[in-house]
């Protein structure tokens, strides 16, 4: 029985891991200072915090951030999809300035690997 126990316990530790690592997956990397960003934002409800750039364009407030792409990305689709404005472009690494309200949504869209406000 307690080989039994011991054995499910495993198990489920196991499945737990993979699952996390399918989470962060789906993500872009994020940088320690986006990390907290969105820790703050979760902590106090409050999409604009202190010590981050934002920009209010026809007001709406968008925090600033530069980004590495894939391939993959479609800036049109992002625009269309996240809000996002597409400033400059420097190969794989692009200027943007993403709608606070749809944060979330952008760090999970595709063709983004990177994400440092």
């Amino acid at each position: 029985m307690k080989k039994i126990l011991i054995s499910s316990l495993i198990l489920c530790l196991s499945c737990s891991s993979l699952w996390a690592q399918h989470s962060i997956a789906t993500k872009a990397n994020l940088s320690a200072t986006t990390t907290r960003y969105l820790h703050a934002v979760q902590q106090n409800g409050q999409l604009v915090q202190p010590d981050y750039v934002y920009k209010i364009i026809n007001n709406k407030t968008y925090i600033s951030a530069l980004i590495k792409v894939l391939p993959i990305a479609d800036a049109d689709w992002l625009q269309l999809h996240t809000g996002v404005l597409i400033g400059t472009k420097a190969g794989n690494i692009w200027t943007v300035q993403i709608p606070t309200d749809n944060f979330t949504q952008f760090i999970h869209a595709p063709g983004i690997s990177q994400i440092d406000l």
